[in-house]
């Protein structure tokens, strides 16, 4: 069981750390990013990769640069 959970560990720091970052945003930004996320699973759904990196971008742009949402 401790490997399984060895593996799971990076994961859920990054979900922690997500979790942080999205904390750390305004309300907009917050709703903003609630959509693209399901947007993203979408495209991941219909095989959409130039579309989902599209989307990548944005999320990124919005939590690692803090670039105010055009939305």
């Amino acid at each position: 069981m401790s490997a399984v959970l060895a593996i799971m560990d990076p994961a859920i720091e990054e979900a922690a750390e997500f979790g942080r970052c999205i904390r750390s945003l305004c309300p907009t930004q917050q709703r903003v990013l609630t959509v693209l996320l399901r947007r993203l699973v979408d495209m991941e759904a219909a095989d959409d990769a130039d579309g989902a990196v599209r989307v990548v971008d944005e999320i990124r742009r919005i939590l690692c640069d803090g670039e105010k949402t055009r939305h």
